[in-house]
């Protein structure tokens, strides 16, 4: 976007007429402000493994050595310091089911010190989504950050098992918040791996909820994309063809790319396949007085 102020004039149409829908990632737990050191997709697998350490859960010395090499690889500027294995999003999401099994009955434990950790405080960020008066926000993060912001109405929590209460609440007129990939407070609900998406992403009463908020709202997604350009598509890949068919716009907010056809090449598959317009940004730091400004819109 070339101003924080440069608004789409049906995603401010959305926010008047109580169809604005914000759709948050992972990206916001790490923005300006936010305390207790929130890991985006990069640095999770290497969060588990040091949980892995603490709590013991390695067979012999052997099977941490290649767990660790599995998702770090030694930095090549300075060998005695570690660097994220490069690999897509989905495979991944695939090979953390691993760490899940090792973790066991201190998975719960592991995601508490990951994603409910003693110092969390929300940011501006969070603060601005709130802002935007919006009576359904929905998240595919596990920590408590927008539950936390001061001064927001009653809202009522749903995860993506329980999406037809959630639905129910929508239609009372009442506040809601919809994990669609689980809480920390529920290690049952958390969504972390491959085969977990694919569960939630199935469970009929959650794509009925997704298809049926798609259709009748304006989605405004924030916090995707700025680690991995599969983010938006493992969300939406489920619900495309409602998307396609679907009369609203919906709005990402995305980091400019390095490479110009790159990024042309993205906004227009995110156009086409999900109906989604991109709304570029060149640095971080825009975000939150787009937010802003959307609010005061």
């Amino acid at each position: 976007m070339t101003s924080p102020i440069n608004l789409p004039h049906l995603l401010i149409t959305a926010k008047h007429e109580g169809k604005l829908v914000p759709f948050i990632g992972a990206g916001l737990s790490q923005s300006t402000g936010v305390q207790g050191g929130f890991p985006g997709w990069p640095d999770l697998p290497k969060r588990l493994l040091e949980e892995c350490d603490r709590h013991l859960v390695w067979q012999d010395d052997h099977d941490k050595a290649t767990s660790w090499a599995r998702f770090r690889i030694a930095d090549a500027a300075d060998p005695s310091r570690d660097a994220p294995r490069p690999m897509p999003l989905r495979e991944m999401l695939r090979q953390l089911d691993q760490l899940k099994d090792k973790l066991d009955a201190d998975y719960g434990k592991a995601l508490d010190a990951i994603f409910r950790p003693a110092n969390a405080a929300p940011g501006a960020g969070h603060q601005a989504i709130i802002d935007l008066r919006a009576r359904t926000i929905l998240t595919t993060n596990y920590d408590r950050l927008l539950e936390t912001v001061a001064g927001q109405p009653d809202r009522t929590i749903h995860v993506w098992r329980s999406a037809a209460n959630a639905m129910r609440d929508v239609h009372a007129g009442r506040d809601v918040l919809l994990k669609v990939h689980g809480t920390v407070e529920d290690p049952d609900s958390v969504v972390l791996t491959l085969d977990e998406y694919r569960v939630a992403h199935q469970h009929a009463a959650y794509t009925k909820a997704l298809d049926l908020l798609l259709g009748t709202h304006s989605f405004l997604f924030v916090g995707y994309g700025m680690e991995d350009p599969d983010d938006l598509d493992i969300i939406l890949e489920d619900n495309a063809e409602q998307l396609a068919s679907a009369n609203p716009l919906h709005f990402a907010l995305l980091q400019r790319l390095p490479d110009r056809q790159a990024e042309a090449k993205r906004a227009d598959h995110l156009r086409r396949t999900y109906h989604v317009k991109v709304i570029p940004y060149r640095d971080h730091a825009e975000v939150v007085p787009f937010l802003e400004a959307l609010a005061r819109a």
